[in-house]
């Protein structure tokens, strides 16, 4: 099956994936094409391929162990069981449920707080006239809520937590930054360093938690519910390992596709103008903005997917031990499921059916907690500076894995 041209390292690409995508999804194949270095990969763009792979996790699983590891020293992490994202069959379904009550109970309060938060952000924008919309507002208001409810103590708790979060952020952005498969290795190297220094911070603090009265922190509820070192994990319950490397995707994950969201979100409604003045009209409207939002452009555009066999899909076969990446961002642009599915719309009807938080039994499970902080940041600034606009607007990031906006400028004179 010959790919189309097809550059996902291009400028021209990250500013706009799905004309690319379209062309994906009209080229021999029906949405499956296969793609070269550095993301050699079967990727699937239609929405109906898409559901297939998500619907069928016994056959196109997560990575998991399946990855090749890296080099080491990263690669003595190899032997540790896997989190929440890399698991499949009944160990996910174990610590899923164990986490959907874990991310319950943390996220309890959560609107309040981001709501104080993000008034504080948009009163200093105010006075200042202007901000990065990504910087100063999306990543501050997305990461204040999400380490707090993750467990990581304010810099207001104490002198010796003055430092703690930036660092801990630090770790966070290294990590995603270094995620680029276009990197020298020695730069990828950077954010394998800082996956081992935050997995031993987060190990460490979860215990500090575990017997805090009262806490029901995402790291305290991890702590609570490991099973001891060797015993086989019961009802929600985790391994250690897995509690461990669950943490760490709870961290990587849980803010910074919020974040993404809120900087793409908002710009898109500042771009189309009308549909910013539906909304302030209409502010009844804005769960339906952020279903929009999370259609036209979401913060996570792709994930992979590995067959162990030789696999049937859209009239091909997947050879065994192939890499399979399913288009999120492609599946919610297809026109088979969307009318003029390249228009910003929050009147759209059917986009609450899209795939911004996956699909299938690996659904986000953090969804709850990103659309309430992005709705918060929507509607604070639509209250607040209802006449704000757009100045410059920076490149989106360089990995085609997440849609995540660099920096954009609110101005409000």
């Amino acid at each position: 099956m010959a790919t189309p041209p097809f550059d996902p390292t291009s400028a021209h690409f990250l500013a706009d994936p799905y004309r690319a995508y379209a062309a994906l999804r009209g080229a021999k194949g029906g949405g499956l094409v296969r793609v070269g270095a550095p993301y050699e990969a079967w990727w699937v763009t239609s929405h109906a391929l898409v559901t297939q792979v998500c619907g069928q996790p016994e056959v196109f699983v997560k990575p998991g162990g399946r990855r090749d590891p890296p080099a080491r020293p990263f690669g003595i992490t190899a032997g540790l069981d896997d989190g929440l994202f890399f698991l499949d069959g009944d160990d996910h379904a174990r610590v899923r449920a164990a986490m959907e009550d874990v991310f319950t109970q943390a996220i309890e309060g959560a609107e309040a707080r981001a709501q104080a938060i993000a008034e504080a952000l948009v009163a200093a924008a105010l006075a200042a006239g202007r901000c990065d919309l990504v910087a100063d507002y999306a990543a501050k208001l997305a990461a204040t809520v999400g380490l707090a409810l993750l467990g990581i103590p304010a810099p207001e708790e104490g002198p010796k937590h003055a430092a703690e979060r930036l660092i801990v952020d630090g770790w966070l952005r290294t990590m995603l930054a270094r995620h680029d498969k276009t990197l020298h290795p020695l730069l990828r190297a950077e954010g394998a360093t800082a996956g081992m220094a935050l997995r031993s911070y987060l190990q460490l603090r979860a215990a500090e938690l575990r017997d805090v009265a009262g806490d029901t922190s995402i790291l305290a509820g991890i702590a609570r519910r490991v099973a001891p070192r060797g015993r086989k994990p019961g009802a929600g319950k985790m391994s250690p390992d897995e509690a461990l490397n669950t943490a760490a995707h709870f961290a990587l994950g849980g803010y910074l596709s919020t974040e993404f969201l809120i900087g793409s979100g908002v710009l898109n409604l500042l771009r189309h103008p009308a549909q910013w003045a539906l909304l302030q009209r209409e502010p009844e409207r804005l769960g339906a903005a952020v279903e929009e939002m999370l259609r036209f452009d979401a913060p996570f555009q792709l994930a992979d997917r590995w067959v162990d066999h030789d696999t049937p899909l859209g009239g091909t076969t997947i050879p065994a031990r192939s890499r399979v990446v399913v288009v999120y961002g492609a599946a919610n642009r297809d026109p088979e499921v969307f009318a003029d599915p390249d228009r910003f719309d929050i009147q759209r009807r059917d986009a609450a059916g899209h795939y911004g938080f996956g699909h299938g039994v690996h659904r986000c499970i953090g969804a709850p907690l990103a659309r309430i902080v992005a709705g918060v940041a929507v509607r604070t600034l639509l209250r607040r500076a209802p006449w704000v606009r757009l100045g410059e607007v920076g490149p989106w990031g360089s990995d085609p894995y997440f849609r995540a906006l660099t920096r954009a400028e609110l101005l409000f004179r």
